[in-house]
């Protein structure tokens, strides 16, 4: 493979542009965004999500020489050395940071950047092995790193803090926290408690028994907490913008996928359904792992609320330029999912 697919691998695009959203949707959340800005806040968001990923690499690297899972990955095999993954994780950070000094306005916004910045560093290099902080709270971190450019976005471009940006700042956040402590947690359970990593699921006592998950008292609530708190916050953000017919009616469509995602997570977690479908078993839409539920059906659902939410509380001027962001960002993602060399689940 390439230098460059082995970027974009390592990188795992499709995800990276999904994070990018959160970044495109906090200017469009602002009075005046002008396309050049959208396009900036994007390729940001793109890179911010690529520096993740190659810190992540860099800090697991030991452990994925020893995870089966991780075989394909260019720097187990040898492809990509430490080296070159750490001058492209510096070289990311260094455009980030530059690009925010630029053009961040105001300072509260610009400091806001780089504190975003600073805890993705962090949260990827000791998300599973830091002895001082609980899990739990390095999951809320990893969610408010990636959530945090919707509000930061629209302070940058309107000059002040607007209420409906934070709310649906965090109903991404709860979002991220409720998707790492399932998909993410459990697709590694066993090897990471044969690594000695904490998670939040080892630590709250979930473990694998003969081909099933064990879940405690303590893993539901957490989860389900973190998805109640999501759709409370969009529907907060909803009541507060939807102004328009068609804006209450995407609002009313979001609150309902929401509701429904949250049903399906409920019965998804019960002990019963927690056999696993194999290791290499994994969604065919979204490359993620399906060692829980079937074809991460709340992780899609919470995704399309979101989305219909964040339509339903821009203003009405602004549902079109919504709908062609996200119409592009769609096909962009299903347009690199057919290219096999970025495909996230060889990586996940």
């Amino acid at each position: 493979m390439s230098a460059a697919g082995d970027y974009l691998t390592l990188s795992r695009l499709p995800v990276a542009i999904v994070t990018s959203v959160c970044f495109v949707l906090g200017g469009l959340a602002a009075p005046h965004h002008p396309l050049a800005a959208l396009v900036v806040l994007g390729l940001a968001g793109i890179l911010q999500q690529a520096f993740a990923c190659h810190i992540n690499d860099i800090a697991d690297y030991e452990a994925d020489r020893r995870n089966p899972g991780r075989r394909p990955s260019p720097l187990v095999t040898g492809a990509v050395t430490l080296p070159r993954i750490t001058f492209w994780a510096v070289t990311e950070s260094v455009i980030l940071t530059c690009a925010a000094v630029a053009a961040v306005r105001p300072w509260p916004a610009l400091a806001g950047f780089v504190i975003v910045i600073m805890m993705t560093a962090w949260v990827n290099s000791f998300q599973k092995t830091s002895r001082f902080v609980s899990p739990l709270v390095t999951d809320v971190i990893f969610g408010l790193a990636i959530a945090l450019p919707l509000p930061l976005s629209a302070w940058a471009l309107s000059g002040h803090l607007a209420p409906v940006p934070l709310w649906l700042g965090a109903a991404w956040m709860f979002q991220m926290v409720m998707m790492n402590t399932t998909t993410g947690n459990l697709k590694d359970l066993e090897h990471d408690r044969a690594s000695g990593a904490r998670t939040t699921a080892l630590v709250l006592g979930v473990r694998q028994v003969a081909g099933r998950f064990v879940l405690t008292r303590r893993y539901l609530a957490f989860v389900l907490a973190a998805q109640g708190a999501s759709v409370a916050c969009l529907a907060a953000a909803c009541a507060i913008a939807a102004r328009s017919a068609v804006q209450q009616a995407l609002a009313a469509a979001a609150l309902l996928i929401a509701l429904a995602s949250t049903a399906g997570l409920a019965r998804q977690l019960r002990p019963a359904s927690q056999r696993p479908r194999g290791p290499a078993a994994r969604s065919r839409l979204t490359g993620l792992p399906a060692t829980w539920g079937h074809d991460a059906g709340p992780v899609l659902g919470n995704l399309v609320a979101f989305l219909l939410a964040a339509a339903a509380s821009i203003s009405a001027s602004g549902v079109g330029w919504f709908a062609l962001v996200i119409g592009g960002w769609t096909a962009l993602v299903f347009a690199i999912r057919a290219l096999r060399a970025v495909t996230p689940g060889r990586l996940a």
